[in-house]
C-alpha cells in the first residue's frame, strides 16, 4: 500500500514522464516535417543544401525556395539542440529519417 507521500510522489512522477513523452512526440512531429520539406527541396535542385550553394550564381531566380530550405535546416539544428538540453531522458533524434 502507498502512503500519502508515496502516491504523491509516484503522480508527480508520472505527470513528469506523460509531459516529457508529450514534449519528445512534439518534436519528433516537428522534426519530421522539417525533413520531409528538406526532401523536397534537395529532390528539386538534385543535391543537398550545400551542393547547391556550390553551383550557384548571382540571380538565381529561386532565392526565396533556398532562403526557406536553408531556414529548415537551421530549424532543425536548433530544435535538435533544444532537446539535447532538456532535461528529459536522451533520446536518439537520429532515428527521424534524415534526407
Amino acid at each position: 500500500m502507498i502512503d500519502g507521500d508515496g502516491f504523491v510522489e509516484n503522480c508527480k512522477r508520472q505527470w513528469h514522464e506523460q509531459v516529457t513523452e508529450h514534449k519528445y512526440e512534439e518534436l519528433m512531429k516537428r522534426l519530421q516535417a522539417i525533413n520531409d520539406q528538406i526532401r523536397v527541396c534537395e529532390n528539386r535542385y538534385s543535391g543537398t543544401f550545400e551542393d547547391l550553394l556550390r553551383r550557384l550564381t548571382n540571380g538565381v531566380s529561386e532565392t526565396v525556395d533556398i532562403a526557406d530550405w536553408k531556414w529548415l535546416l537551421e530549424e532543425r539544428k536548433w530544435l535538435m539542440e533544444e532537446y539535447d538540453r532538456d532535461d528529459s531522458p536522451r533520446r536518439n533524434l537520429r532515428r527521424v529519417p534524415c534526407p
